[in-house]
């Protein structure tokens, strides 16, 4: 039992030691967000940035919210790929677009979860369980079939 216990504190620091071990941010990537993309300090908008396993090399930027957008290494320049839209950031014109491409994204709030939250479904149980005061009053009935309007006779349309 020792044995087993000894083995599994190994791979938990294993497992904290990797968690920790990270490889720091590219200098042109670095330079890319904070001078070229206006995005300084780097931590107050990017969550995480991921190596990409693509050719040419790529990063994948995440944002607070969650959205994300891809760096690229070309050959004369780096390109941004946000959503299904490509920039190169050594094209003035592209980089301002792509700036206000990133703030979109910046501004998108993340999807809230659809399942509601222990707190929630008290209320809605507690809402449900409140019996109403007074009588209540059912809709007034409706006939199930909608009246025929009669044809009128010939020669005395109106």
């Amino acid at each position: 039992m020792k044995n087993l216990n000894q083995i599994i504190k190994e791979e938990v620091r294993n497992l904290k030691k990797e968690q920790t071990e990270r490889y720091p941010i590219p200098p042109e990537i670095v330079v890319a967000l904070e001078d070229k993309l206006q995005m300084k300090p780097i931590i107050r908008f990017v969550k995480d940035v991921k190596a990409l396993n693509s050719i040419p090399p790529a990063y994948k930027i995440i944002l607070h919210n969650d959205q994300y957008f891809d760096i690229y290494y070309e050959s004369f320049s780096l390109m941004l790929r946000i959503q299904a839209r490509e920039y190169y950031l050594m094209d003035l014109e592209e980089r301002s677009n792509a700036v206000e491409h990133i703030n979109r994204l910046m501004t998108i709030r993340p999807v809230p979860s659809v399942i509601p939250s222990e707190e929630e479904e008290e209320e809605i149980e507690d809402f449900e369980a409140e019996e109403p005061e007074g009588e209540v009053v059912p809709p007034p009935s409706t006939p199930e079939e909608p009246e025929e309007l009669e044809e009128p006779e010939p020669g005395m349309e109106a």
